[in-house]
């Protein structure tokens, strides 16, 4: 099976596995809105909740459908940069962790909110090797 260029910011997705707290504290909530709403929303999670989330999409321009999970969505990142709805600044992503140790998001359970995506993404972007 080929497959297609994947999806554009407003592509629309679904983020599953979000946590929910009520009487008692559950997982598994969905999130529909665009792609970039819910790489957003997922950015904004504390890392041990971005392990147990998944984003899938579609259909996108050429009627191709996917998921994406955790490495997925970091690779995504490091390739495309940050959503538009964050304006495009590294500055705008959300901070999850004060610790300058931590590795990307999707590598193990701490992240920094995706700046190490970001200054991947910067890096490639210099050489030229950004769509």
């Amino acid at each position: 099976m080929a497959l297609g260029k994947g999806p554009d910011w407003l592509t629309p997705a679904t983020i599953d596995g979000l946590p929910a707290k009520n009487w008692t504290t559950r997982e598994g909530v969905t999130m529909r809105g665009t792609f970039s709403q819910c790489v957003k929303r997922w950015l904004e999670l504390h890392p041990d909740n971005r392990q147990n989330c998944s984003i899938g999409w579609g259909p996108n321009e050429d009627g191709h459908w996917g998921y994406f999970e955790r490495p997925n969505i970091v690779g995504f990142l490091e390739r495309n940069g940050p959503p538009s709805e964050m304006g495009g600044s590294v500055d705008k992503l959300p901070r999850t962790h004060a610790d300058s140790d931590d590795l990307l998001p999707g590598h193990h359970a701490g992240g920094d909110g995706g700046v190490a995506a970001m200054e991947a993404w910067r890096k490639r972007k210099a050489e030229g090797k950004t769509v």
